[in-house]
């Protein structure tokens, strides 16, 4: 008896999951995309994947091939279009990784959505940030048609 009880459930959750995945329109970069960064006045940088996530209200780019290894991670309080100011224990952040693996948290700055679109997202951010090796440096960037995803 139990057995048939769990049998209705699974196949619910089973099509609810399946229905997900296969219906949700991911989005795709543009031709326009792209996300460059400038540390502490140097080149510029330009990403070879970046993606924003409505979950957790992130965007991230990385110049590798791993979007989990992310060189620039901006924290929002939400992605609609407004100008969002860092400040300490704020929900608006940016942290950056540089090349040899020190990290940098934003003392102060601006993020500045401009556009949040059929899953894009677009806009530009200056901060301020330190870490473990010094700092205050500056940090500049924007990003382009950013694919949006949950």
């Amino acid at each position: 008896m139990k057995k048939l009880l769990f049998t209705p459930l699974a196949f619910f959750f089973l099509s609810f999951i399946l229905l997900g995945t296969f219906s949700c329109k991911k989005s795709e970069p543009t031709a326009a995309s792209a996300f460059t960064w400038r540390f502490d006045n140097g080149t510029t940088i330009s990403a070879n994947i970046h993606k924003a996530f409505t979950l957790s209200s992130t965007i991230l780019a990385t110049k590798g091939s791993n979007i989990l290894s992310f060189d620039v991670s901006i924290s929002l309080s939400s992605f609609n279009a407004n100008s969002y100011t860092i400040t300490a224990g704020s929900a608006n952040g940016l942290t950056y990784i540089d090349n040899s693996g020190n990290s940098y948290s934003a003392t102060s700055g601006t993020i500045n959505i401009t556009s949040y679109a059929n899953s894009l997202i677009s806009g530009n951010f200056t901060a301020s940030v330190t870490g473990s090796a010094g700092g205050p440096y500056p940090i500049t960037g924007s990003f382009t048609d950013t694919p949006v995803e949950f």
